[in-house]
């Protein structure tokens, strides 16, 4: 017969080393707390599921099903089927899954000591690639089945970025993301079309990445569910780029011609300079002239003998008694020579003055 004390003790102990066993379970387990985990990655992508637990024993990766993906047995790595050569456990006890493909889409469970320690969710985008320049507008499409009678006030739309709200429309309000106020937005008759496309302005390189697409009040996924935006630094157009070479070679032929110009005119003048110089000096300096040098004009009807006889007895014949008789021939000569009198009388005169004095 059993003692009701006994019992009653056991029971007390097993009661208490449950609670114990709990307790330290949910120590153990932040999944519980923070619910299901969401990863998302691209197709052919490479991604890390997270498992934040201690392990002394074996760590098992399954898929809800119940497929292993990979387990640690004995130190050794063990992969599933369909998953060889693509998965691995890190020490954390991660599970990173490479080259991912559709049909990895899921829910993951990480098991430690038979227990489940997290709960994941994988998807995998298709997703729409979509480029800009620094500063260009651009639009990422994204389409759903919304209501057709939905009215100005009733919009349902959402857009992520590695797990961050970017653009969030309600009935009641609109939220925006860090960096991306008054930057983004979902037209309304577009929503009610079908279209959730989100359209940026003044791309910066900061918003690369990829976007999630979700609308209605269950957050259905919008087709595509993911666009990538590759954001690049402003470039010339090969057409500027063209232009800018021409407009630099012509300015390079302009300046070339301008030096040969200025160094053609350099040498023509240096080679004018010495005559210029010659030129006023004998400016500056013009020779002494004798009356023989002065210029006699010739009438026509005056022979030029008769004009050297008359010159030859002016010249000779300086004193008016050497030559009494023709000096009044040679003054008649002058005049009719129309030599230039000065006020004291004629040339010869003013010269036999001045050899008298």
């Amino acid at each position: 017969m059993l003692n009701p004390g006994a019992v009653k003790h056991s029971m007390g102990w097993k009661l208490l080393y449950c609670v114990f066993t709990l307790m330290v379970g949910l120590l153990e387990c932040p999944s519980i707390g923070n619910g299901i985990i969401l990863k998302i990655v691209n197709l052919k992508h490479s991604v890390t599921l997270p498992c934040n637990a201690t392990c002394d024993i074996g760590i098992v990766w399954r898929i809800v099903d119940g497929q292993v993906v990979a387990k640690i047995d004995q130190g050794k790595l063990i992969e599933g089927k369909r998953f060889e050569k693509r998965v691995k456990i890190n020490k954390d006890l991660s599970l990173t899954i490479s080259s991912a493909v559709y049909n990895d889409r899921g829910s993951y469970e990480c098991v430690c000591n038979n227990r489940n320690v997290a709960d994941v969710k994988l998807d995998v985008l298709v997703p729409t690639e979509e480029s800009a320049h620094v500063g260009d507008n651009v639009t990422l499409h994204c389409y759903g089945s919304t209501n057709k009678q939905v009215t100005n006030g009733e919009m349902h739309v959402q857009w992520e970025k590695d797990g961050q709200t970017v653009l969030k429309i309600d009935p009641t309000n609109t939220t925006y993301g860090p960096g991306f106020i008054d930057r983004t937005s979902v037209t309304r008759d577009g929503y009610i079309e079908g279209d959730l496309s989100l359209t940026f302005t003044g791309v910066r390189l900061s918003d690369q990445g990829t976007y999630l697409c979700f609308f209605n009040r269950d957050s259905d996924q919008g087709y595509p569910h993911g666009v990538t935006l590759t954001v690049k630094e402003k470039q010339l157009e090969p057409a500027m780029i063209d232009s800018e070479r021409c407009r630099v070679a012509v300015i390079g032929i302009i300046i070339l011609l301008l030096s040969i110009i200025c160094v053609l005119g350099i040498n023509k003048r240096n080679r004018r300079q010495p005559t210029e110089d010659n030129t006023m000096i004998n400016i500056a300096s013009p020779p002494h002239l004798s009356i023989e040098d002065l210029p006699v004009p010739v009438q026509d009807s005056q022979p030029l003998p008769e004009v050297q006889r008359i010159q030859s007895c002016c010249d000779d014949y300086l004193d008016e008694t050497m030559c009494p008789e023709e000096m009044d021939e040679c003054t008649e000569e002058e005049e009719e020579l129309h030599l230039p009198v000065t006020e004291s009388g004629t040339l010869l005169e003013q010269k036999k003055s001045n050899t008298g004095s």
